[in-house]
């Protein structure tokens, strides 16, 4: 079938839509085929309920079923993705295939490479490809997997999500490549910039920019029926600071990816931002800024790499197996560090460098020790 697609010949009208999606349907495994069901009854960018909409998914499977087989069989008439080896091989390309569907269930008149099905296509890496189809179907496949909706039921924050993943994709496959280069080196020379504060602006937009894939990727949001606009509108900003110091810090760190110096930047994850304003009967009203409140698919938390830091307390003397004077510091209250990364990528170079970003989190033990001695304090000094 994909040979006569391959020859100018459209594929065969399907005589009713229900008997030919339940036909096409049963060459896919289950979890293929509950996706494409998904698919078929989100409504917002349009069911494939017509002849000319089922002709779509009709070739939609038609080579979807050829390239299954043949990954089975170890033919690969669709290349995979360099570095993919063994049993992944055989599943890359049925998955990108798949991201394809959803995307024709979405939108029928959507063009993509399956359309045509050549002998010679080749399908980039959804994860790192910069073309408009790569970038819709990497926002498709992060709807559904990373965000866990399809569009009839998403909602705009969840739209933002799926296309900042897409972005980030990106920008994680030239981070690991900077970290490796780094490793790689001898002595490698870092510089290592400690700021309070951290005023990073609208990463989205910043990274569609270095990316240099802007206009691409809003043809591409607009051919699915959204405005990006809206969708950079959505995003909230971490304001980790109060003014030009935030600013110049992360202006630096822009700078050292741009210039492609290895440079890793430290900083706090403040819970709340500056203040955000609001007017109200004519006054200037503060409101906490809650820029975590939706979540942020920017930064990568680290838990493993967590330290204890200490506060206060007081110090002790003793000695040591060989009677030395020795002084411990018995620590007040102790903090747990929690690191965040996130990627600051060069503006059009592949180099990204770290900003580490530190959560502060109680100790469980302490806070749990505390805790108890509050309660029994309490109940101790309860009249009943």
């Amino acid at each position: 079938m994909v040979g006569e697609e391959c020859r100018g010949q459209r594929p065969r009208a399907l005589e009713s839509p229900s008997t030919g999606r339940r036909d096409l349907l049963s060459v896919l495994p289950h979890d293929f085929q509950e996706r494409v069901k998904f698919a078929l009854h989100a409504g917002r960018f349009g069911d494939i309920t017509d002849e000319d909409g089922v002709d779509h998914l009709a070739s939609a499977m038609n080579i979807l079923e050829s390239v299954w087989r043949e990954a089975k069989e170890g033919s690969g008439r669709f290349s995979a993705p360099k570095g993919l080896q063994g049993s992944a091989k055989g599943f890359q390309p049925l998955a990108i295939l798949n991201g394809k569907l959803l995307l024709l269930a979405m939108n029928p008149s959507t063009k993509t490479a399956l359309d045509s099905g050549c002998q010679n296509s080749v399908i980039e890496d959804d994860r790192t490809g910069l073309t408009v189809e790569n970038l819709k179907r990497a926002f498709a496949d992060n709807l559904f997997y990373a965000q866990g909706k399809f569009p009839a039921i998403a909602t705009k924050n969840d739209f933002y999500m799926a296309l900042a993943y897409t972005a980030r994709d990106r920008l994680l496959h030239r981070w690991i490549n900077t970290i490796e280069t780094y490793i790689k080196q001898k002595e490698p020379k870092v510089v290592c910039y400690l700021s309070a504060e951290f005023l990073l602006g609208p990463r989205l937009g910043n990274s569609l920019v270095n990316l240099g894939i802007y206009n691409e990727v809003r043809q591409a949001v607009e051919e699915l029926g959204l405005d990006l606009n809206e969708l950079l509108e959505q995003e909230a900003e971490p304001g980790l600071g109060n003014g030009g110091l935030g600013r110049l810090a992360a202006c630096y760190m822009d700078s050292l990816s741009t210039l492609e110096i290895p440079a890793i930047g430290y900083g706090i994850r403040y819970e709340f931002g500056i203040f955000s304003q609001e007017i109200q009967d004519g006054w200037q009203i503060e409101i906490a800024d809650k820029w975590l409140r939706l979540g942020d698919p920017w930064e990568l938390p680290r838990p493993e790499s967590a330290v204890d830091v200490n506060f206060g307390g007081r110090t002790e003397a003793y000695s040591d197996d060989q009677g030395r004077y020795r002084v411990r510091w018995i620590p007040g209250q102790v903090v747990k560090g929690v690191p965040h990364d996130m990627a600051i990528l060069g503006y059009r170079v592949n180099t990204a460098n770290t900003l580490r970003l530190w959560k502060a989190e109680a100790q469980e033990s302490s806070t749990f020790r505390s805790l108890m001695w509050v309660t029994t304090t309490a109940l101790s000094t309860t009249r009943w």
